[in-house]
């Protein structure tokens, strides 16, 4: 008889082959008919109510002033937000949430086929505010594309529509929520045999594999880069997460501080982990189909402890452990939120500060495309010459073993054009704006260049494929109305300028464009 080491190898590697061969997907509904408890169980966690249609009445009414761009928001009954900042008013249709609302709701709005993410976000502790990186900002800011790595980990399987940034058919999901199959694989097969077709177990697969199907949404590091010719929402339970991305994470201790989603980096770097040889891991103290309710959690958690601590006199002394050993840490990327700081420290520190050191990355190597593109992010938050440089150099030896995607050509674009070598920049760009593609900036510093060197029909070619892939791309627009106003096209230019209010009410730019055509139109000769 086989050891159980054994055979969860065996059931690993059947996992990963099953995962080669593609699973069909039948939808969480199909589980219930025999996992009925699980399936209602599972159905209250936080996990299945992420995301979803925004019903009538589910919306609670508030207000929210934000000083740096004078702007009030007002949410109402309907589900309607209405803005307004000096003469400039309106309303948005919340049509779409993200969010369980155990710590906050985010809303999003469509138009037409194109997601955008409203401004105001509805927090567990303290209600209505600005949304998460909203708070510093000028403008009204409506135009936020919801891009498929948005909903990946709110939603199951994501409707986009090829080639675009934020279009998708409606609703944008398969289904709401984290639904049955994106921890078990499609289980239409093990339906269609009764019950005894294939589908994954995760608590019989390997220790890695079992850890990656968690991984997938809650190891998000400080950058988290995609390989090339992967996209992370066709990951399948059973396979290796590092065969769809690269994670990285600062080197400096205590540069890593807690993010709405850095549970599993910080459970990796702590004691508990590392002192059991990396066996203890997320299932030890969850549950995936049920959570404890508020009142027994800390009796729930405190269980989950003494399995490894019975015999340590502190910890039968105390009534619970997650207070001081696991507290709740504000999560730097969603101020008004708090999550649990999985890294068990004995003494609980605060988690900022400290020198960031290099970008590393996360159980594995980094390869010289993922770290460039990590490195071209920090840059362009920084604005530091070193991170640009750092950047260029990798992307500069990313492309001369090979990488020619999208993603790689377009920030060594960017790079080399900042260096001020615009013909080399050129030629990367017109490689990186294939049709299938979904690089909107990358075509409107495509159409600069062109733009510069007097094509101008090649700008505007440019300029408008980048509107639709990005409808709401205030740069295109105005690029696009700012060419037609030069070439005396008044009717085009009026055109790009309302299309652009349509995102951006508050644009200056595109009011400007408004105002010189209505000029010129009165200075006409009859």
């Amino acid at each position: 008889m086989k050891s159980p080491g054994v055979a969860w190898t065996i059931l690993g590697l059947l996992a990963i082959a099953s995962v080669a061969a593609g699973q069909e997907y039948a939808g969480s509904r199909a589980c219930a008919e025999c996992h009925r408890q699980i399936y209602d169980s599972y159905r209250a966690t936080a996990m299945a109510r992420t995301s979803g249609i925004v019903e009538s009445g589910s919306v609670s009414p508030g207000e929210v002033r934000h000083g740096a761009s004078g702007a009030t928001y007002r949410i109402q009954s309907g589900e309607i937000m209405r803005y307004s900042v000096g003469p400039i008013q309106g309303a948005r249709k919340m049509a779409y949430f993200i969010g369980s609302s155990a710590a906050a709701r985010s809303f999003l709005w469509r138009e037409d086929d194109a997601m955008f993410e409203l401004p105001v976000t509805w927090y567990a502790k303290g209600g209505w505010a600005m949304s998460p990186g909203y708070e510093s900002g000028q403008t009204l800011q409506l135009a936020r594309p919801i891009e498929p790595e948005c909903l990946l980990c709110h939603v199951s399987r994501v409707k986009t529509r090829v080639g675009s940034i934020n279009r998708y058919d409606w609703p944008p999901a398969s289904e709401p929520g984290i639904g049955c199959e994106r921890c078990h694989g499609g289980g239409a097969a093990h339906i269609a045999h009764g019950g005894r077709g294939y589908i994954v177990n995760p608590a019989k697969l390997t220790q890695p594999h079992r850890d990656h199907v968690c991984a997938q949404c809650h190891l998000t590091g400080v950058e988290r880069v995609a390989l090339a010719g992967r996209d992370l929402s066709s990951f399948q339970p059973g396979a290796d997460l590092n065969d769809y991305v690269t994670v990285f994470l600062w080197s400096g201790a205590g540069a890593n501080a807690v993010h709405v989603a850095s549970h599993f980096e910080r459970l990796a770097a702590s004691k508990c982990r590392n002192q059991t040889g990396g066996t203890l891991s997320c299932g030890n103290c969850h549950d995936s189909h049920a959570a404890p309710a508020r009142a027994q959690r800390a009796a729930y958690f405190r269980g989950k402890c003494m399995v490894c601590h019975e015999s340590n006199a502190h910890a039968r002394e105390k009534g619970e452990c997650r207070s001081c050993h696991m507290p709740a840490v504000p999560a730097i990327d969603a101020k008004g939120t708090a999550f649990t700081d999985h890294s068990i420290q004995r003494r609980p520190a605060s988690a900022e500060g400290g020198v960031k050191g290099e970008l590393r990355a996360f159980g594995k190597e980094a390869a010289p495309r993922e770290a460039g593109i990590a490195w071209a992010r920090v840059a362009h938050r920084s604005q530091k010459r070193e991170d640009g440089e750092r950047a260029l150099a990798l992307l500069r030896q990313a492309h001369a073993n090979g990488a020619r995607d999208a993603a790689a050509l377009t920030a060594l674009a960017y790079l080399t054009d900042q260096s001020g070598d615009e013909q080399a920049a050129l030629s990367l760009y017109e490689q990186a704006v294939e049709p299938e593609d979904r690089q909107a900036e990358a075509l409107v510093n495509l159409g600069a260049i062109h733009f510069k060197k007097g094509r101008l029909l090649e700008a505007e070619k440019a300029w408008v494929q980048a509107t639709r892939r990005n409808p709401g791309l205030e740069a295109g627009w105005i690029k696009l109305a700012a060419l037609y106003l030069a070439t005396m096209r008044d009717k085009d230019a009026s055109s790009a300028a309302t299309s652009c209010l349509r995102y951006h009410p508050d644009s200056a730019a595109a009011m400007e464009v408004l105002e010189s055509v209505k000029a010129r139109t009165a200075n006409a000769p009859p």
